[in-house]
């Protein structure tokens, strides 16, 4: 790659780019904010919600854990 390509890469955009670049972060961030707040009120008010979320917790660790035993296997670990 030559020189002036890999500064044109590194070069930041126009103002209003950044700025629509800021503010779209910002509203991303606000959002995941509030629906974190929104599951941690739920899980706490509804038993079958946190039931579910465990079920999905647990079931997803197991299937982590079998891909890390496959994964171990076939290195030659085990």
């Amino acid at each position: 790659m030559s020189k002036h390509k890999r500064r044109d890469k590194h070069r930041p955009g126009s103002m209003d780019e950044m700025i629509v670049n800021a503010i779209d972060q910002g509203l991303l961030r606000s959002a995941a904010t509030a629906g974190q707040l929104v599951m941690e009120q739920v899980l706490k008010t509804d038993p079958e919600a946190k039931s579910l979320l465990e079920t999905l917790v647990k079931q997803r660790l197991k299937q982590v854990l079998r891909n890390l035993d496959e994964s171990g296997k076939a290195n030659g670990k085990n």
